[in-house]
């Protein structure tokens, strides 16, 4: 029991230390998932919608690019996910 607390420890600090995506990861992986959407490619573009639509960092740099803003839009409503029309998307990706 003890080692399963130290390892979920050591996880939690090896996470909470990687680095925030860049601006031109967070660009680039947006465009492979659009890639693969227009593909068809199913198994992938379902990651895609688990890795890339999901309140964090990538989303806050979406929202303050109108461009990028709608192609994550057009993947978000893809994989069947939607924002409230009534709180504000700073607010709803806990963006910063």
């Amino acid at each position: 029991m003890k080692n399963i607390s130290l390892m979920f420890i050591a996880l939690v600090v090896l996470l909470t230390s990687l680095p925030t995506p860049t601006l031109s990861y967070c660009k680039e992986s947006l465009h492979l998932c659009m890639q693969h959407l227009k593909l068809n490619d199913r198994p992938t573009w379902l990651k895609c919608c688990d890795r890339l639509i999901i309140p964090g960092p990538c989303m806050c740099k979406y929202i303050k690019d109108p461009v990028q803003w709608k192609e994550a839009y057009r993947l978000m409503a893809s994989c069947g996910k939607t924002v409230p029309l009534n709180q504000s998307l700073k607010s709803y990706f806990k963006c910063g």
